[in-house]
Formats: structure tokens, sequence, C-alpha cells
């Protein structure tokens, strides 16, 4: 297999959603942890983070998420 540049982005991206879940996980129920993904966040600009993940490009290094993970 060929790694490519969007391969590794999405590595990277599979990744940082799994650290979110991981730090969800001791606070929330599992749908709590859904219900998170669906609200609107003042660091992502108004943004839900589904939608943000939606995106074509968007960034695990972008410093808004790194806002939200501590």
């Amino acid at each position: 297999m060929i790694k490519t540049l969007e391969n590794l982005m999405n590595a990277k991206q599979i990744v940082f959603i799994d650290q979110i879940v991981q730090n969800l996980e001791g606070s929330y129920t599992p749908t709590g942890i859904v219900l998170w993904f669906l609200r609107q966040r003042t660091q992502l600009e108004g943004m839900r983070p589904a939608d943000y993940f939606l995106e074509d490009n968007w960034d695990p290094e972008d410093p808004a998420w790194k806002k939200l993970l501590n």
C-alpha cells in the first residue's frame, strides 16, 4: 500500500477523534458523547464538531481543537 499525504491526514484525523472520545468517556454516557459532537462550540466559531469533521481538509493540528481537548 502506498502512503499518501491524504492517507496520513486521514489517520491523524481518526486518532484525533479517538482522543476526543476517550476524553469524553470519563464524564459522558455514549449518548452524551454523540450529543457533544452535535452541539455548537465557540472554540470552533459556532460550528458543531460533527460539521467540522465533514469539511474536506479539517486539520487536527488546528489550535481551536487544542482548546477543546484541554
